[in-house]
């Protein structure tokens, strides 16, 4: 046993006295980038003399890279020590890169060093001056480049300007990166789209053939705004006649030419320079208006502001011929319906027998001619261009002819010289009476027409208010006062029977109506089934009431159509905006008035022609352009205005705009 113990322990001092050591004194780093050295400090340490071929290969996913080979004798006892040096060149290594190791060989001895990594990655880090920018502007392009060992850069870079949504390229930068930076600068186009657009930035070492070792590539993005360039108003055409529409769509381009969306003024001016339109609308839509029927031929200017951009474009109002006729019993009416002087000849057929009747008009004017013919009854043609006019009618006289009614010429007259010395007679009796201080009492007798009106008035100012309502405006007879332009609401209620029966289901309706008439200063007037509200200049102190009267006309039909829906007895009414002249006085709170010529009646008439609907009069659409946009309709024969659109004034839409801006930025 102990012999057997002595052996073993000869064999272990024998096995140690003949061992060897080959040791990596330093390993490699972690990263290293093509073009580096890498040195690898070896140790050999053996305890007999030995010789061999030491070989040190890079291995790399496999594949191996012999780059040192050499004899080496290792004396005994003795430490020897190499270092063996690779070069990362493509000669060398080939297209070794990754995750690699170093092994080394001497004799059957080999040892291996820590895994390291071999890249040609270049790590790009650009900026850009500005987040958005203008196109024509100049952006600033640096930032800094390394090879992910670390270390900086030296080589070039090339910036690509792309859209982001895009991989062409729109241009392209190139320079040089020193030290690890670089910088330049790109002016851009003038008429680069508006979008994001990003820079490519890549850099680039080469070797010493010119060959690429490292490489990498950057990104920073950037947006153009869009930028206003011209406003473009769009027309079917250019000449227009009256009561012909006009349709125009504003478009402003960016600098691409695309468009953009925002709010424009727009205003249309006629001969004379006068706004007639002004609305402030939303570009890239259709906005229309109408030729007045009554224009005369001339030229208007349309102009367009927004973004700090304007444009002017110019219709032409052409000349329209046209003529009305009628026939009254034996009296022909030729109107000149045209918006230029009628010089025209008519073909007039009486029965058998056609007459050219030579008829000039003034624009506007009207004349009347007599027709006469032997006793009888006769059909009468008139040919208007591709419409034939039949009418029969009585006629008598000697001959078939047409004459025209003109004045008479006074002063060649004697009735006129008998009738003026009468007239001066009559005049110096007066004189005379009153120079005696006598008192003449008199009554002049007024015309039938005259006479019945004001029994008419008089009627409807004793009627009783059967709406229960309380009136502030009083009609009179006659009045000293102050005459001017008023505007006024006509409601007319259509089931008033009803109604009247009916009165406390809806008095609460009707006095939230009267209430909104006291809150804008506007009085209060009821006749039978109709409710005027009265917007008098002598109570609400201005000549510009429309707007107010047709905001308050549809916060009424907003009322009337509410209790329609809620509740079991309808109101069947129409309402009706209307414009004339009124002699007014202010007594207390009440407002006397006499309304003059025809106001109320055609106020009326119109808030009959009403279906649950607000309808504007020739006069009050006329005056309330600016304000409104209304279509034209045409009900029995009367021309009427529907509204389409409150226009809103450019201030109030400005300021809401901005407010709004302001909300969403807090």
């Amino acid at each position: 046993m102990k012999k057997e113990i002595t052996a073993l322990l000869l064999i272990l001092f024998s096995v140690q006295i003949l061992s060897a050591t080959i040791t990596i004194e330093k390993q490699p780093e972690g990263v290293y980038n093509l073009g580096n050295i890498i040195d690898i400090p070896l140790s050999f340490n053996y305890s007999k003399d030995i010789s061999g071929i030491l070989t040190v290969k890079l291995i790399c996913s496999g594949s191996e890279s012999e780059f040192y080979k050499n004899g080496l004798a290792v004396y005994n006892g003795k430490e020897r020590k190499i270092t063996a040096s690779l070069i990362l060149d493509k000669d060398i290594i080939g297209n070794s890169i990754g995750n690699c190791y170093i092994q080394a060989q001497f004799g059957e001895e080999k040892i291996n060093s820590k895994t390291f990594i071999i890249s040609n990655k270049i790590i790009i880090l650009p900026k850009i001056n500005v987040n958005s920018t203008d196109p024509g502007e100049t952006i600033l392009i640096t930032g800094e480049a390394s090879r992910e060992d670390g270390e900086k850069v030296s080589g070039t870079f090339e910036v690509l300007l792309k859209q982001k949504t895009n991989k062409d390229t729109i241009l392209s930068k190139k320079g040089e990166v020193i030290d690890g930076k670089f910088s330049t600068e790109i002016s851009l186009p003038s008429e680069l789209p508006s979008g994001m657009y990003k820079t490519e930035v890549t850099a680039t070492e080469k070797d010493s053939k010119g060959r690429i070792t490292n490489q990498g590539l950057g990104e920073a993005e950037f947006f153009v705004n869009q930028v206003p360039r011209n406003i473009e108003l769009l027309l079917d055409k250019t000449d227009f006649l009256p009561s012909e529409e006009v349709k125009i769509k504003p478009i402003i381009h960016d600098q691409s030419g695309e468009p953009i969306i925002s709010n424009i003024t727009i205003t249309v001016k006629n001969s004379e320079g006068k706004e007639v339109e002004k609305d402030y609308i939303e570009t890239d839509k259709e906005y229309s208006f109408e030729i007045p029927e009554k224009e005369k031929p001339s030229e208007w200017k349309i102009e367009a502001k927004g973004m700090g951009l304007e444009q002017k474009i110019k219709i032409n109002i052409l000349p329209k011929k046209d003529f009305n006729i009628e026939i009254i019993n034996d009296t022909l009416i030729v109107t000149n319906t045209g918006n230029i002087p009628f010089n025209e000849t008519i073909p007039i057929k009486i029965g058998n027998e056609t007459i050219n009747l030579n008829v000039s008009l003034e624009f506007g004017e009207a004349k009347q001619f007599q027709l006469t013919a032997p006793d009888g009854n006769y059909t009468i043609e008139i040919q208007k261009g591709n419409e034939t006019i039949k009418q029969n009618v009585v006629l008598t006289g000697r001959a078939i002819s047409i004459k025209e009614l003109g004045k008479i010429k006074l002063l060649t007259h004697p009735i006129v010289w008998i009738f003026l010395i009468v007239l001066l007679a009559v005049i110096s009796y007066i004189i005379y009476k009153k120079g005696y201080k006598r008192v003449f009492i008199g009554r002049f007798k007024e015309p039938k027409i005259i006479h019945e009106r004001k029994k008419e008035i008089k009627k409807e100012a004793e009627e009783p208010n059967q709406f229960s309502i309380t009136e502030t405006a009083e009609m009179e007879l006659s009045l000293k006062g102050t005459k001017s332009k008023t505007e006024l609401i006509c409601i007319k209620i259509k089931n008033f029977d009803s109604i009247i029966s009916n009165l406390s289901k809806v008095k609460g309706t009707l006095l939230r109506i009267t209430k909104i008439a006291r809150e804008n200063k506007l009085k209060i007037y009821v006749n039978n089934d109709y409710i005027f509200l009265i917007a008098s200049p002598v109570i609400t102190k201005t000549f510009k009431n429309e707007r107010t009267v047709i905001e308050i006309a549809e916060k009424i039909k907003e009322i009337l159509d509410e209790h329609n829906s809620k509740y079991e007895y309808i109101i069947n009414y129409g309402i009706s905006l209307h414009t004339g002249e009124m002699i007014a006085r202010k007594e207390g709170d009440i407002l006397k008035f006499m309304a003059l010529g025809t106001f109320m009646i055609k106020a009326k008439k119109t808030a009959t022609l009403a279906d649950k609907t607000i309808l504007l009069t020739s006069e009050f659409n006329e005056k309330a352009m600016h304000e409104v946009r209304t279509t034209k309709k045409v009900i029995e024969n009367t021309n009427v205005y529907e509204i389409k659109k409150i226009r809103e004034k450019p201030n109030s839409r400005f300021i809401s705009e901005f407010l709004s801006r302001l909300e969403k930025k807090d």
